[in-house]
C-alpha cells in the first residue's frame, strides 16, 4: 500500500514539473530564415587577381521574399556585384549574383551561430562572422 501511494506522489509530482518546463523555455522565432537575416562580415580566399577580398553582406526579409546587398566595409556598395536573387535551399543561403557584369556565380553560405562559412562560384572558400 506504502509502495502504490508512493508511486501516485511521485507521478503527481513529476506531471506537475512537466508543465513548469515550457514557461522556462526561451521563446524561439517561428521564423526558418531567421539565423540568415542580418549582416555578415566574410573573407573571401585566394581570388585570381585580387588575393583575399573582405566583404559586408546584409540580408534582410519583406513581403516579396529575402533580397541581400552586398558593401565595402567603408559603407559604400561593393563595386561589379550586382545581385540578381536570394534564396534558402536545405538551411543553406544562396545568393546568385553577377560580377563585373561577366561573371554569373553564386555565393553558397552555412551559418551556425554567428559563425559563417561557403563559397564563392563553388571554388573559393569564404569564412567570417555575423555582427549584427
Amino acid at each position: 500500500m506504502k509502495n502504490i501511494l508512493l508511486t501516485l506522489l511521485s507521478i503527481s509530482i513529476l506531471s506537475c514539473g512537466s508543465l513548469l518546463a515550457p514557461s522556462s523555455q526561451v521563446a524561439e522565432s517561428n521564423n526558418p530564415n531567421e539565423k540568415f537575416l542580418g549582416t555578415f562580415e566574410f573573407q573571401v580566399f585566394d581570388l585570381p587577381m585580387s588575393g583575399d577580398m573582405i566583404l559586408s553582406l546584409t540580408v534582410k526579409e519583406d513581403e516579396d521574399g529575402l533580397t541581400s546587398v552586398f558593401e565595402s566595409l567603408s559603407g559604400e556598395l561593393a563595386e561589379g556585384i550586382v545581385v540578381n536573387g536570394t534564396e534558402i535551399e536545405e538551411d543553406i543561403l544562396y545568393i546568385d549574383v553577377l560580377i563585373q557584369n561577366q561573371y554569373a556565380v553564386f555565393f553558397e553560405l552555412y551559418v551556425e551561430g554567428d559563425e559563417v562559412t561557403g563559397y564563392l562560384a563553388d571554388m573559393f572558400e569564404l569564412a567570417g562572422k555575423k555582427v549584427d
